[in-house]
């Protein structure tokens, strides 16, 4: 979190000196706290949401809408494994919700109907192009950032968490999934039940630093500003480690070293990525990649 918060000071042009609330689960220790005030960041004690699904912790930040000491027209929501190189503020809408669409839909069409017939819930356009495999799907959005107007933060969060229960509970006998697909799914089903209509966002906007390729539509969405989903790609100093697509390994190091500086650390430069994962990143994207290349005449979203 402290390197999410930092990017923001350092990277984040017209939004550098925004308001920044950590939501914490659990309560924190001291230290964090104290480098969270360093930063000028508001941390904010949480109860889970529902522990069987950590990531529906991210519900806690919709709840800042209600609180009258915040001034703010737009909640930009982040996961905590994020930097942020640049200024995202022309990218922010107060009338509409934005976020970049998934990677890849794993379900078939005959099971999107499926849940949205069993969670009562009118069937949306199917006009939602995944960013890797390059499908078109239903509302699917990657849930790590949004940018939510504040009016919309209690609607799509009540249906968001009461989608996501349903999912755990007997949603997912009645689907027969494996698995809850972690906090989107319910995303989808909460979208079309509050009738709210995503924005997409160009996949810069939340760019996953261990996907090496794109699907064909987005390949012009490079450039900053950049909000990078580094996930594990971080090394047991903070330093964020190199990532499989070199093309954003300048933007990582420029990072590192405005941190080094920050704290006063020796940094020798980025790691090389280790040769298992970056062979498992080669052979995660490219079946998708093919199936891409083969459909990619017959769809082409709009998107920014």
């Amino acid at each position: 979190m402290a390197n999410l918060v930092l990017s923001l000071r350092r990277f984040g042009g017209t939004l550098a000196n925004c308001e920044f609330v950590v939501n914490v689960v659990d309560g924190t220790d001291p230290t964090f706290a104290a480098t969270m005030a360093g930063l000028g960041a508001r941390v904010r004690a949480v109860e889970a949401v529902d522990r069987r699904r950590p990531t529906s912790n991210k519900l806690r930040m919709f709840e800042l809408a209600a609180d009258a000491s915040l001034d703010f027209d737009v909640l930009v929501a982040m996961d905590c494994d994020m930097v942020i190189k640049g200024d995202i503020a022309p990218y922010v809408s107060p009338e509409r919700l934005r976020a970049v669409p998934a990677g890849r839909d794993v379900l078939s069409d005959e099971t999107w109907r499926e849940v949205f017939r069993l969670a009562d819930v009118g069937l949306p356009d199917r006009n939602c192009i995944t960013v890797v495999s390059g499908q078109r799907t239903y509302p699917y959005f990657n849930s790590g950032v949004m940018f939510v107007p504040r009016a919309r933060c209690e609607p799509l969060a009540s249906a968001w968490l009461e989608h996501m229960r349903w999912i755990l509970g007997p949603g997912l006998a009645q689907l027969a999934l494996d698995r809850p697909r972690k906090d989107q799914l319910p995303l989808s089903v909460a979208l079309a039940a509050t009738g709210i209509d995503p924005d997409p966002l160009p996949v810069n906007l939340n760019l996953s630093v261990t996907a090496a390729r794109f699907a064909p539509a987005y390949r012009h969405q490079w450039g900053p500003p950049f909000l990078l989903h580094y996930h594990r790609l971080i090394d047991d100093r903070g330093f964020l480690q190199a990532s499989p697509a070199s093309r954003v390994n300048p933007e990582l190091d420029e990072f590192n070293r405005a941190r080094a500086r920050h704290l006063d650390l020796t940094y020798d430069g980025l790691q090389p990525v280790a040769i298992e994962r970056r062979l498992r990143a080669m052979l995660k994207d490219k079946p998708a990649w093919r199936w891409a290349r083969q459909t990619a005449a017959k769809v082409t979203p709009e998107v920014r």
